[in-house]
């Protein structure tokens, strides 16, 4: 499936929705998705891609998490999702 910029704003931003979480912990910026679904999990991370995003898929407590961890990535993300800074979460 071919995503334009409208696009992958209403995905990231639905999955940010459905199961999303970003943070500063005392090092660096961390941003995660979370889903039951294994292969969903990977669609995200086929998407980030798209945009140069790296992203990781772990799976925890029966859930699948995929996080962002380098903070311009996580910048880029937000900015896709139409946010310009991780304090407005």
């Amino acid at each position: 499936m071919a995503y334009d910029d409208g696009d992958a704003s209403c995905f990231f931003a639905g999955c940010f929705l459905g199961g999303g979480s970003v943070n500063k912990p005392e090092s660096d910026y961390h941003l995660e998705f979370m889903t039951g679904n294994e292969h969903f999990a990977h669609e995200i991370v086929k998407v980030l891609r798209l945009f140069h995003i790296i992203a990781r898929v772990t799976e925890r407590k029966e859930a699948y998490v995929v996080y962002i961890k380098e903070g311009d990535a996580v910048t880029d993300c937000l900015q896709i999702m139409g946010h310009s800074q991780p304090d407005v979460f």
